[in-house]
């Protein structure tokens, strides 16, 4: 998450494993360290234009380092902790609803203002996919996404 208080709130909710940035700036130090301890993280950025640009940006660098990255969907006019608070007891049912591997977010979003491709836009969103997917160590995992990306356009 970016904020100490995403991080109080997801801790007093049950998330102890919860982290925060101070901010939308995730290191690569920062990364290695939790690369020790995890291969598995999930970015829950607020869903402004930074915090989905930074959230962008880290999840890329993270499947660079070979974890398993996930996003919970942004809620445009909510941060996390806004969430957590409405939600109280409910917030494992709305994770498990609202988390998805990172590249499907990325394909579901790129794609779902195209339903009707034109094939310029088409080369657009492989041209900005594509070089992200390629970057995964895992061919399994790479040709899952790349299969995806291309039903998804289709």
């Amino acid at each position: 998450v970016e904020g100490y208080i995403d991080t109080i709130m997801a801790h007093q909710a049950g998330f102890t494993n919860t982290v925060g940035l101070g901010g939308t700036a995730f290191t690569e130090q920062q990364m290695q360290r939790l690369h020790k301890l995890t291969r598995n993280i999930v970015l829950w950025y607020d869903g402004d234009k930074s915090g989905q640009d930074a959230m962008h940006k880290s999840a890329v660098k993270l499947l660079k380092m070979g974890f398993d990255v996930f996003v919970i969907y942004p809620q445009m006019t909510l941060d996390p902790a806004d969430i957590i608070n409405q939600l109280a007891g409910k917030i494992d049912n709305y994770i498990k609803d609202n988390m998805a591997p990172y590249l499907r977010y990325l394909i579901m979003q790129e794609c779902s203002s195209y339903r009707n491709f034109i094939h310029d836009k088409q080369i657009e969103i492989k041209k900005k996919i594509v070089p992200i997917i390629l970057q995964i160590d895992d061919p399994i995992l790479q040709d899952h996404y790349m299969n995806y990306l291309l039903k998804e356009l289709s």
